[in-house]
């Protein structure tokens, strides 16, 4: 008698429909489990019950046997994951409980379906592809004037002839595109004055597939030496047919798995931020994409988890869905040398999917090792890059949310999150993504600019080319930034792990706090910086800060007024902000770090270019008195300069009031909390007393007066911090000073 089934699940959206995977605790015999035609083999008892169970007439593994690497993927049990197929229409629920209480059975879920992370404006973008194309004919090819910056950029740290390049100010920008702020990019070029990309190198694209015949693309492509292609055969015994470029993954009433990848939009853009070929005349510039010459660059491995969206036959290149085969794609990645991966794609959930999980271990653990764990690439293990999702919410998303995954979410070309973009505690890092107000107007240049298939329809300015926006296009830029850090590694033979290369990169990046004050601390470690990461790994993590320029200073009686000019940090980008600093005792010598009584400091965050002048004025200052003045500046990685010291005098004479003891007036209690007293003297009743209260730093924090009389005048004071200050009364030719203690 079957057991009675209790409804505890229901096909959600969400999740792929029809299907159910499931982790058995042991398998006697996998080879035999199905026939080619993925029906259920009765032969299998174990299979057979879970089948029956679920109603189920078809499962497939999820991931491949492996070849070679069969032991090691059993290690990782891997070959205990099982797809079960149970009906698109069959939408009555099913008890997940009664096949999780199975003995053999020890993990069931459902299958998240994956979405590519790109902004809503570019979904609707894509389904106006032929539009897009209409106007993007119109626009000029001439690619030796200037989109985005103004000034060759031989000029500006690099002599690459890719005519396109002026388009990505994602990687340069000198604020000259609508909308856009200097130094907001992700500062490649002074890391390009190291390395431009080594080919030993493999970053792993698991996305919609590579166009790798595009002429800015085929160089730098992955190719598989040990697999002939064409011959369907698994040359190489890697557990994969024909995978000279990767590999496409499928599933029956999907797509057959092939080792032919087919291009798309997305993969490719992706894949083009990463390593389009640089210095070659043609098209424009990925980050780690090379000089030119043939033994330049890092190599991109495609691993096509999407494909056409059959719903879209009129754009095979633009519209996708996933095969939801991710988790072998990450397996593949790790046993072929892939030791970079981007994942530009996320699913919602409150937990990441163990079957996920286990692929993400599995190549954090063996990528850049081979079957017998030898060290075979330049890093042994591998590093996981991924999207954070475009909700525009405090939202965790997967894979991005797993702590082995580094998790990118967006800015714009003006420091400022996208409205887009996720945010929040599980965010790592924040890299540009495209998009600012003028992203979706016709030229769209706030967006990222990078490489499609050349068959597509959604081309902007150029066949080929095409801007997009989202957090699928931030990781590839982590991802790039990654694979320059380690090909400088390679290069400069120095030895690398993923934790160190996780390391550089987050702490290459500097805070966006002031940019996005409504998302402080929620945009991870801030911004990466390619050039700062490479000088991080070259031993330069404290690179000379400069001074201020110009610092003149001018005063009256009561105020002191002091400009500077702003200066340029390592990489010639503004500073970030000038720390301000005054007291009436001398400043040499002092630890800025730990601030000392009576040393008054002020931040001021920068928000002007390099060499425009910026000012502090001091008002309510005693006359006559020599002020201590020092400016530490504090550039994007947190580095400060050595302090700038100067010293000012207010104008006119320093006054000399009867000292406490030959006083007149009475002033109390002292230590005092909330409420301070004064009482007159009865000879002065009915004229006027200026009363007065400076800091330790000699700033007036109070100022009143009053008509004497016979009642004690009160002064709140319970607003003040603690410390040390000077009463100052006048009345005629009468001065006193008095001092008391806030506590």
């Amino acid at each position: 008698m079957e057991p009675e089934m209790e409804t505890v699940f229901t096909q959600l959206e969400g999740n792929e429909p029809g299907w159910v995977r499931i982790k058995f605790k042991d398998l006697d015999d996998p080879n035999n489990l199905t026939t080619r035609q993925g029906e259920v083999d009765a032969r299998t008892a174990k299979l057979d019950e879970v089948a029956r169970l679920l109603g189920a007439t078809k499962n497939m593994r999820v991931f491949n046997e492996g070849g070679k690497f069969k032991k090691r993927r059993e290690k990782y049990q891997l070959h205990l994951w099982y797809d079960f197929y149970v009906g698109e229409k069959q939408l009555t629920t099913r008890s997940m409980t009664t096949l999780s209480d199975l003995s053999f059975v020890d993990i069931v879920e459902l299958i998240p379906v994956e979405k590519q992370s790109i902004s809503a404006q570019e979904q609707l973008s894509n389904s106006m592809a032929n539009l897009s194309a209409n106007l993007s004919a119109s626009f000029s090819t001439n690619e030796s004037q200037s989109y985005g910056c103004s000034a060759p950029l031989a000029n500006k740290g690099t002599n690459f002839n890719d005519p396109l390049l002026t388009r990505q100010w994602h990687y340069y920008n000198d604020g000259s595109t609508p909308s856009s702020i200097a130094g907001a990019d992700a500062n490649i070029f002074p890391a390009w004055k190291v390395t431009t990309g080594n080919p030993a190198v493999i970053v792993a694209v698991v996305d919609g597939g590579i166009d790798f015949n595009h002429p800015d693309l085929a160089q730098n492509m992955w190719i598989n030496t040990k697999e002939i292609a064409g011959n369907g055969l698994d040359d190489d015994n890697n557990g994969y047919i024909d995978d000279i470029h990767g590999f496409r993954w499928g599933r029956e009433g999907v797509a057959e798995p092939s080792g032919t990848i087919f291009p798309m939009d997305h993969g490719s853009h992706c894949a083009g931020t990463i390593a389009a070929v640089n210095n070659n005349g043609v098209g424009l510039a990925g980050i780690a994409g090379g000089d030119g010459t043939a033994k330049s660059g890092i190599r991109l491995m495609s691993c096509q988890t999407y494909i056409p969206d059959p719903d879209h036959p009129d754009d095979p290149h633009g519209n996708s869905k996933s095969t939801s085969q991710t988790p072998d794609a990450f397996a593949f990645a790790a046993d072929n040398g892939a030791v970079i991966a981007s994942c530009s794609f996320s699913y919602s959930g409150t937990t990441l999917s163990a079957a996920y999980k286990a692929a993400i271990d599995y190549f954090v653990d063996n990528a850049g090792t081979d079957e017998n764990g030898r060290q075979t690439g330049p890093m042994k293990g591998g590093l996981m890059v991924a999207a954070a999702g475009n909700d525009g919410e405090l939202l965790a998303k997967y894979p991005a949310s797993y702590e082995k995954v580094i998790s990118v979410a967006y800015s714009m070309s003006n420091y400022q999150k996208s409205r887009s973009s996720n945010y929040g505690p599980s965010i790592d890092v924040t890299a540009p993504g495209g998009a600012t107000s003028s992203s979706y107007a016709p030229n769209r240049e706030g967006g990222v600019y990078s490489t499609i298939p050349l068959q597509s329809i959604n081309f902007n300015a150029q066949q080929g080319y095409s801007y997009k926006s989202g957090t699928s296009m931030a990781a590839p830029h982590v991802s790039g930034i990654a694979a320059l850090v380690l090909s400088a590694a390679v290069e400069n033979n120095i030895d690398m792990t993923v934790a160190k290369l996780r390391n550089i990169i987050e702490r290459s990046c500097w805070s966006l706090d002031q940019y996005n004050p409504d998302y402080k601390g929620m945009l991870g470690h801030g911004q990466v910086d390619a050039g700062f990461a490479v000088q991080i790994l070259l031993g330069g993590d404290k690179q000379p800060v400069s001074h201020p320029t110009n610092v003149t200073t001018s005063s009256d009686n009561t105020t002191i007024k002091v400009e500077w000019n702003i200066p340029a940090d390592f990489f010639e980008k503004p500073i970030v902000t000038t720390e301000v600093f005054i007291s009436l005792k001398s400043l040499q010598n002092v630890d800025f770090e730990k601030i000392p009584a009576g040393v008054k400091r002020e931040i001021i965050e920068n928000k002007k270019k390099v060499g425009e002048m910026e000012q502090k004025i001091y008002s309510d200052l005693n006359p006559g008195t020599e002020y201590h003045i020092a400016l530490i500046v504090n550039d994007r990685q947190r580095q400060k300069s050595t302090p700038t010291l100067l010293s000012i005098k207010t104008k006119g004479d320093a006054e000399s009031p009867t000292p406490d003891g030959d006083s007149l007036f009475k002033v109390y209690p002292s230590p005092v909390k909330e409420n301070l007293f004064i009482n007159f003297p009865e000879a002065l009743y009915g004229r006027k007393v200026e009363m007065e209260i400076y800091n330790a730093t000699g700033y007036r924090v109070y100022k009143s007066e009053r008509i004497a009389d016979g009642n004690a005048f009160n002064i709140n004071v319970e607003g003040l911090t603690a410390g040390v200050y000077t009463v100052y009364l006048k009345c005629f030719d009468i001065k006193e000073k008095h001092t008391i203690i806030k506590q």
